[in-house]
């Protein structure tokens, strides 16, 4: 085993395999492909107001290492049909000659985007063969973006990485926002600081082998308890056992456990609906708007007693 005086480095590659074996040295993370709202909203809408297949070129920024940027889209004059579309080169120049006639950087329009109407978004020969062509093309940049969308809101955007010889298909696309400046987010920090607070911890008193707060009661018959009583039980088999203190109130006993959402699977919520007399999806709706305590959110749902919704979950449960 060799030894270096080095400093520890982080070692993105695994070459240990003893059988003849190809693998790139860094892995490479899939970029994500932003559009701005304008972008989104006009290729869009070119997609919904096209009867028949339909194509548009952009420009794309590199904001970061990882993100591409659709900062503009261009239809430029073609060619289409029901399946097809084509830009050819004359009228690929011509655009190019508008934009850098207006100033814009014109290396930067390396997005070619088309709708296949109302059919599937994978690609045709046709499809790989202009974007081969597009991609021949390419002097001063290192990737180049093909999407395909359909009026369903199907999307198969595709980055070809020329610089590494990457094909990234189908990759995460979404709308851009920019990130918060530093002033705004510690302009929210003393915000939420201020305004938030935390409700102060309800603590109850509650048997022993139980843990944590409650508002909820038990039916009286489990313990059999009188009201305003005080019971103090030893059993004869462990008399060294601490004292149990159980406090009631009304005929009832405190109950230390809040059930929620989680406690209860869709066979429970059944049962708790059979019981109720209601619909499974009534009872799983009631659950959803109060999840942390089931036995509050049944009574609020259906107008019933404490008593009526105990019984429900002691069913189910």
């Amino acid at each position: 085993m060799s030894k270096n005086s080095y400093e520890k480095v982080n070692v993105p590659f695994d070459a240990g395999s003893m059988s003849p074996k190809t693998s790139p040295l860094i892995t490479h993370v899939p970029p994500r492909v932003f559009f701005l709202p304008t972008a989104w909203r006009e290729m869009n809408y070119i997609i919904d107001y096209c009867p028949v297949e339909i194509g548009w070129l952009g420009l794309v920024e590199q904001p970061n290492k990882n993100d591409l940027l659709i900062t503009d889209i261009f239809v430029p004059e073609q060619e289409v049909t029901g399946a097809t579309t084509e830009i050819d080169e004359q009228a690929h120049a011509k655009l190019v000659l508008d934009l850098d006639s207006q100033g814009r950087d014109v290396n930067k329009l390396l997005y070619w985007g088309h709708s296949h109407v109302n059919m599937g978004v994978s690609p045709s020969r046709t499809d790989e063969e202009q974007l081969a062509h597009y991609i021949e093309q390419l002097e001063t940049s290192d990737f180049f973006i093909r999407g395909i969308h359909n009026k369903k809101g199907d999307a198969k955007v595709d980055v070809f990485d020329v610089k590494n010889n990457l094909l990234f298909q189908k990759v995460s696309i979404g709308l851009w926002a920019a990130e918060l400046s530093e002033t705004r987010k510690e302009e929210l920090r003393k915000t939420v600081d201020t305004n938030a607070s935390r409700p102060a911890a309800r603590v109850n008193v509650y048997p022993t082998g139980y843990k944590g707060f409650s508002k909820t009661y038990m039916h009286h018959h489990q313990q059999q308890l009188t009201a305003q009583s005080n019971v103090v039980k030893k059993t004869e088999e462990s008399p060294e056992e601490e004292e149990t203190e159980v406090i009631t109130q009304e005929g009832y006993s405190y109950h230390p456990y809040i059930y929620t959402s989680k406690d209860f699977s869709l066979e429970d919520i059944a049962a708790m609906a059979e019981s109720l007399g209601v619909s499974i999806a009534d009872v799983h709706s009631a659950i959803s708007i109060n999840p942390m305590d089931v036995e509050e959110a049944l009574i609020e749902a259906f107008n019933i007693d404490a008593d009526e919704a105990w019984d429900a979950m002691k069913i189910a449960y």
